[in-house]
């Protein structure tokens, strides 16, 4: 409450007069459309920041435009996807030390095949 106004999310305004949350949505859309109210006189955009691991996760964010949208989760997936390719997984850690281990036998095996075979000669 701030002043003598009340600012409630879309949840709380739900909870309020016991509704669904696509009918307070859907409501509150038509008050603008019909220019009942003035948009930018009555929402207030704001957001909950959540920590998830080592980021922070924006959980309500207010609006934000299509391409903004889209440019974000490309630049977090160009993120992600550089990790991946730069870090091994611990299944291919397995896999490499696996791979080093046979070629390290290998070595061993021809090491003495061919010390065998100038002991023959």
């Amino acid at each position: 409450m701030k002043g003598e106004t009340v600012w409630l999310s879309l949840n709380q305004m739900a909870d309020l007069f016991q509704r669904d949350k696509s009918v307070i949505s859907r409501h509150v859309r038509n008050v603008f459309e019909e220019r009942e109210l003035e948009r930018g006189a009555t929402v207030a955009d704001f957001a909950t920041v959540q920590m998830e691991g080592d980021r922070d996760i924006l959980t309500h964010g207010g609006t934000v435009s299509h391409q903004a949208a889209l440019d974000k989760a490309q630049a977090e997936y160009e993120q992600y996807r550089k990790q991946m390719l730069e870090e091994a997984s611990r299944v291919e850690e397995h896999f490499i030390d696996a791979v080093q281990e046979i070629k390290q036998l290998e070595k061993k095996r021809n090491t003495r095949s061919g010390r065998k075979a100038r002991k023959g000669k």
